[in-house]
This record gives structure tokens, sequence and C-alpha cells, in this order.
């Protein structure tokens, strides 16, 4: 059986130092895109191709920039997805953004994890692994929303401003606080 490449042994939750080729490699080429995305005074024809080169984006999609992330390529955009500026996307694992979700101004989706014990922690290079996060289609993450690794935003979910997502959050929900908590039900009414 052929050993694993470095991403998906960090797709699969298993620890990888920063400082391997294949990831050093990926995190520049995605350096020198986020730049070239983040420019000031490109047009927006440009724009929207360096999009399509640093994620895995339908053409619908808007990313208001500064957007910042690791790799990029972990990261899937579907239809009609907004994703305001000075978002973080933490993408050592995926980031799966689906349909007609948006994503509020400041908020930070964080794949990575490192290790609890401190000695193994500044072992290696800062080893990490990730655990993927879902966003559900039509889900609204409001401004400053903080989503933790392995979480599952629901469909339709709604988080408020300032929440930091511990848990997933079930579909049609209204979660808020830190740690963000279900208050209700959304239903059907605007």
């Amino acid at each position: 059986m052929a050993e694993k490449d470095t991403f998906e042994r960090l797709r699969s939750g298993e620890f990888v130092g920063k400082d391997k080729a294949e990831y050093s490699k990926k995190a520049v080429e995605g350096y020198k895109l986020r730049l070239e995305y983040n420019r000031p005074d490109i047009d927006e024809d440009h724009r929207k191709e360096v999009l399509l080169k640093m994620f895995n984006a339908d053409p619908s999609c808007k990313v208001i920039p500064p957007v910042y992330f690791d790799l990029g390529f972990n990261i899937t955009l579907g239809p009609r997805v907004v994703i305001n500026y000075d978002v973080v996307l933490l993408d050592s694992a995926r980031i799966d953004i689906e349909e007609a979700a948006l994503i509020g101004p400041g908020c930070k989706l964080v794949t990575a994890i490192h290790h609890m014990d401190p000695d193994k922690r500044f072992e290696d290079n800062l080893d990490i692994c990730g655990k993927p996060i879902t966003i559900g289609k039509g889900a609204w993450l409001g401004a400053g929303v903080i989503v933790l690794p392995g979480i599952t935003i629901g469909e339709g979910a709604v988080i408020g401003a300032g929440s930091v997502v511990t848990h997933d959050v079930p579909p049609r929900t209204l979660a808020v606080g830190n740690p963000a908590r279900v208050i209700r039900k959304l239903d059907d009414e605007r």
C-alpha cells in the first residue's frame, strides 16, 4: 500500500510538521495567490480568475478582499456564496461552504489543531492536524464568528455576531454566544 501524502495525513487527523516539503510548497503557492487576490489595484475580471485558482469555487460566488488562508486548495465555495472582507480560512483540512451561505466580516474558520501537550507542541516545527468544517446551504455567520475544527453548521442556521462555535449547530436554528448555544429554531417567517 502506498504511503499517504502530507495532505492525506492531515485530513485523516494525523499530525504533520508544517516544514514538510509538500506543505511548504502549497503554502507558498497559496501565499502568492492570496497576495495577488488582495491587491487593491487589480480589475474584477482578473480577481475572479485568481479566486478560481485559489479555491474550488463556483464562478457565482463573491469573496470581498482581503481574505486570508493557508493553502486554498482545501476550500470549496458553492454557488452564490458571499464572503465579506477580513475573513480567515485556516484550511489544514477541508472547508466546505455550501450554496448561498453568507460569511460576515472578520469571521475565522479554523481547521488546524496543535498538540495539547506543550512538550509535543514544540517538537517537529509545531505539528498540526486538521478537522474539516462544513457551513451548510443558506447558513449565515454574523460578523466576527469563530468556527473551531470539526464543526458542521446546518443548512439555514444563523450564528450571531461574535459567537464562538464549539459544537455542531443543527439546521434552521439560531445560535449565539461564547460558546455558541442554540437559543431557538427558525421558522419560515423572515
